[in-house]
């Protein structure tokens, strides 16, 4: 099973003083899929998966346009809401 399957709404869990790293980790993540970081797993899986190597996304790879090996694909940003909590 794969574990994208099981997972549910986040913010409907009963939190304990100890889950206070789990929490900043997933505020950390919608923060960061807001700015346009969320990895594009559909098209990661069906071009690059077995057939060809990709980077991890920065900041430099939006300026400079000259690199060997290919981003991983990220999600378009298109419509926002509220910015996410910051951490």
């Amino acid at each position: 099973m794969k574990a994208d399957a099981c997972v549910g709404p986040w913010q409907q869990e009963v939190s304990l003083k100890s889950d206070a790293l789990q929490i900043l980790f997933r505020r950390r993540v919608k923060a960061l899929e807001y700015k346009g970081w969320q990895i594009d797993k559909d098209r990661l899986n069906r071009v690059f998966t077995g057939r060809k190597a990709c980077a991890v996304p920065s900041p430099a790879r939006q300026i400079v346009s000259s690199w060997a090996i290919e981003t991983i694909p990220t999600v378009e940003v298109e419509e926002r809401g509220p910015e996410p909590e910051r951490v």
